[in-house]
């Protein structure tokens, strides 16, 4: 099934309960699927989704919407004077703010909602089952949590300050 690409399909039952090599083979099979799963899906910097998975994901947020009803929002967020902060400080530093920054759009994450590193310093955030007022008021909040990050660098003494501006639009089915 791996050779096929067809990474979430398990070993089959029989295997995995043998206490052998067979089963220890299983087991290897699945780590292996969980890596690539890893390394297909996720930005190597951030461990966010990249653009490609949050492109399927988001086919099938339409695909629910346009069946059920189901509202969503979709924002883009782009940290504000990026190219600032690597000129300043350096890449490593802008690395840092992106790793920073990700690991609070992540935690803001509720439910099915996902947060992509779309490209550069631009992050892609699907609110599934959310309507427009909510997904501002969550962007909003998400704004002030950014805001507040204080990323140190040993090299000055105050910390780098972030802010990110992001746009929303409510989803539409069909």
């Amino acid at each position: 099934n791996v050779a096929k690409g067809e990474l979430s399909k398990e070993p089959h039952y029989s295997v995995m309960e043998r206490n052998d090599e067979i089963s220890d083979m299983g087991r290897s099979v699945v780590a292996m699927q969980k890596s690539l799963h890893v390394l297909i899906e996720r930005d190597a910097l951030t461990e966010l989704y990249n653009r490609r998975c949050a492109n399927q994901r988001l086919k099938k947020i339409l695909q629910k919407a346009e069946s059920t009803g189901t509202k969503y929002c979709i924002a883009i967020g782009d940290i504000d004077f990026f190219k600032k902060v690597n000129d300043t400080y350096g890449h490593e530093v802008g690395d840092k703010v992106l790793i920073e920054v990700s690991k609070t759009l992540k935690a803001s994450m509720r439910g099915k909602s996902f947060v992509a590193r779309w490209g550069g310093e631009e992050f892609l955030i699907a609110y599934d089952e959310t309507e427009y007022e909510e997904g501002m008021e969550k962007l909003e909040n998400l704004q002030k949590e950014i805001r507040a990050l204080r990323i140190p660098d040993e090299r000055f003494e105050d910390p780098i300050l972030i802010t990110m501006t992001f746009g929303l639009a409510r989803g539409m089915a069909g």
